[in-house]
């Protein structure tokens, strides 16, 4: 018989403390990064899923505002990436918000 591991997840919370609110953002696997806009109103979250795996949304506070797949939009932009045939992995991570 084989044992089936169960995934732990993990909430990532918004927390606005004027109005006194929270709401659940994202939730996550192993271990993610937030990169906070200057602005305020935005911030990107690296979910580092497994070893070879990182995926970058970016999210806006407001939760009206749709989130951003940074790595699907690259994959729109680089056509030519989704039509390589290769091993390559390709991650996607925020290091640095510039604007």
């Amino acid at each position: 018989m084989r044992k089936v591991l169960s995934l732990v997840r993990f909430p990532f919370r918004s927390e606005n403390r004027k109005l006194k609110t929270r709401r659940k953002v994202y939730e996550y696997e192993r271990w993610a990064e937030v990169l906070w806009n200057l602005d305020g109103n935005s911030f990107a979250l690296t979910d580092y899923a497994g070893s070879d795996n990182a995926l970058c949304t970016i999210i806006g506070v407001d939760e009206q505002i749709l989130a951003v797949p940074v790595f699907e939009n690259l994959l729109i932009k680089l056509s030519w990436v989704s039509r390589r045939k290769s091993s390559a992995t390709i991650i996607s991570t925020s290091k640095q918000w510039n604007g």
